[in-house]
């Protein structure tokens, strides 16, 4: 006949049966009778979860990982914890392990445990700062001076101020009078090291002057930075007048300005940034080369108004026997 035996702990039911269960043996006409005994928990009280995120409020581009715990309080363990991001009524997925979250979420959660009782939910908000929008600035090493036909550098420098990094590209490559702007890295972007290094080149044709000169930075993205400098040339002090050692020749009866030719001259110009001698030959010169007695009068030798002759007669230009003379 079977026996029972109830204790009662809290909320907990512990029904312990004593079966005897009546076993058959034959064994030489003997019968023999083995009781067995089996014990039984019943376990009311849900189990309890906990949600534990690496971080909850999390900077951009980092990463949370989250895990899920369940812990059970009425002695039959707990057989799963289930998550979802879709609220406490939403569909429910069977925890594994810790999940990786890089965007903002809600995580619920619950446990269940051998028994089947089914925990509370608990829930865990997942938020991240704002992705930062790009932006940049930019600099340089200064002002570039140089004479014509020299090369001059400047260092163009870029800074990221927030957000992910782009490409960005350099302009212009023509500066003044034809001039070449070339970059040693183009394009380049914020956080690229060397910084590009500009060189302007091909001036020799660039007058003096003070030129300024803007440099654009366009980001792939469109976004458009600029810095300025400016480009001063300092032609050099040549001496372009002429200059000559040779003596100055001219025809015969002919007087200034510019009635004779002159040799062995040469003037100084600039080129490649310094002044270079060029000879030039057969320069214009002035000498008054009249015939004695006549008057250089607006380039031309002029005879005079009296001549005194041998004989003692003064004549005149025009007229001869003048009684008396001057």
């Amino acid at each position: 006949m079977p026996m029972g035996k109830f204790t009662i702990y809290n909320l907990q039911f512990t029904i312990k049966i004593i079966l005897l269960l009546f076993s058959l043996y034959i064994v030489h006409c003997t019968f023999y009778i083995t009781p067995v005994h089996a014990d039984w928990a019943l376990d009311l009280n849900a189990p309890t979860t906990t949600i534990s995120p690496s971080c909850s409020n999390c900077t951009s581009g980092s990463t949370s990982t989250i895990t899920i715990t369940c812990t059970d309080t009425g002695g039959s363990s707990c057989n799963r914890s289930e998550y979802s991001e879709t609220g406490s009524t939403g569909s429910w997925t069977t925890y594994s392990g810790a999940l990786s979250r890089t965007s903002n979420t809600t995580i619920y959660a619950r446990g269940i445990d051998n028994a089947g009782n089914i925990g509370p939910v608990a829930s865990q908000a997942i938020t991240f700062a704002p992705t930062p929008t790009f932006d940049y600035s930019m600099s340089n090493s200064g002002n570039i001076t140089i004479t014509p036909g020299q090369i001059g550098s400047n260092t163009i420098n870029m800074n990221l101020l927030s957000g992910t990094t782009q490409s960005v590209t350099l302009s212009p490559t023509t500066g003044p009078f034809g001039s070449t702007i070339a970059y040693s890295v183009n394009p380049c972007n914020p956080t690229c090291n060397p910084q590009s290094n500009l060189t302007v080149s091909n001036t020799a044709g660039v007058p003096g002057g003070t030129y300024p000169i803007t440099i654009t930075g366009t980001a792939s993205g469109g976004l458009q930075r600029t810095t300025l400098f400016n480009l001063i040339v300092n032609v050099p002090d040549c001496n372009d007048t002429p200059s000559c050692s040779g003596s100055c020749s001219a025809l015969v009866n002919t007087c200034p300005p510019n009635n004779g030719t002159a040799t062995s001259c040469v003037y100084t110009t600039h080129s490649g940034g310094s002044c270079t001698q060029v000879s030039a030959p057969n320069q214009p010169c002035s000498i008054n080369n009249c015939s004695a007695g006549y008057s250089c009068v607006s380039g031309i030798c002029i005879a005079p108004a009296w001549i005194q002759t041998q004989d003692g007669d003064v004549h005149s230009n025009t007229r001869i026997n003048v009684p008396g003379g001057p």
